[in-house]
């Protein structure tokens, strides 16, 4: 029963921890679909989510990059939207454990 009790707990963590990067991912891309602060357009500039670029408020034909955060919000997504970057997370995330397990159960019997 122990066993099953852990791989329980395990996945139930592994499992929140998805939902939570999911739900942080949603919440960047409204931010920068809602251009907050500017980061995504500059003041001048209104966000086309179609295009993923902005274009002057004033004269529709002139176009712009996004910006830095905003583009970088789209770089952070896209990594967590391709699972061989899961695999390599939850291998990271269980090598640390291991780790941590390892060194903090020793530090303990001194």
């Amino acid at each position: 029963m122990g066993l099953g009790d852990n791989v329980s707990k395990e996945i139930k963590s592994w499992g929140s921890m998805a939902v939570i990067i999911v739900i942080v991912s949603l919440i960047l891309l409204k931010f920068k679909a809602n251009n907050p602060g500017s980061m995504t357009c500059d003041t001048a500039y209104t966000f086309n989510a179609s295009a993923n670029n902005c274009y002057e408020t004033a004269n529709l034909s002139n176009t712009a990059a996004i910006n830095d955060v905003a583009a970088s919000t789209d770089i952070f997504v896209a990594a967590l939207s391709e699972p061989k970057n899961w695999v390599v997370i939850v291998i990271i995330a269980v090598i640390g454990i291991a780790l941590f397990r390892k060194f903090g159960s020793k530090k303990g019997m001194n």
